[in-house]
């Protein structure tokens, strides 16, 4: 069975002060583990996007760099979709036979990054997620 993640967002912001801190409790120290540093849906959807992001997606394709990974959701097919998911696979492909590391690993990401974006006025979805 395929494990679902929820995506949530803090809409009423509260602060305390660091003083009024007393204890902080970790209740799981699973809590702590495989948790990025943020999980976002990086296009740009709109209202009526809603009709098309309600169905069933036709595809999904993931691509991770070095901090970053993104999962595409395509919803509707198209040749532009097509070409951008063809260079998501070649890329995967290419870092799977790379060693990265801190020395190169920020420019990985920026090419990750620059072919995902491609997919930003398209119908699909990305999923982004960053670790620092």
């Amino acid at each position: 069975m395929e494990q679902k993640y929820t995506i949530y967002y803090l809409v009423n912001k509260k602060s305390i002060l660091f003083k009024d801190i007393k204890t902080i409790k970790i209740n799981d120290l699973n809590d702590l583990v495989e948790k990025s540093t943020f999980i976002v849906i990086s296009n740009n959807l709109q209202l009526e996007d809603s009709e098309w992001m309600g169905k069933k997606p036709v595809e999904k394709v993931s691509i991770d760099g070095y901090r970053c990974g993104h999962t595409i959701f395509v919803h509707i097919n198209s040749k532009k979709i097509d070409d951008i998911i063809g260079q998501i696979k070649l890329k995967q492909k290419e870092i799977k036979e790379i060693e990265i590391n801190g020395e190169n690993g920020d420019d990985i990401d920026g090419e990750v990054w620059k072919i995902v974006d491609n997919l930003k006025d398209q119908k699909a979805v990305i999923v982004s997620n960053c670790t620092d």
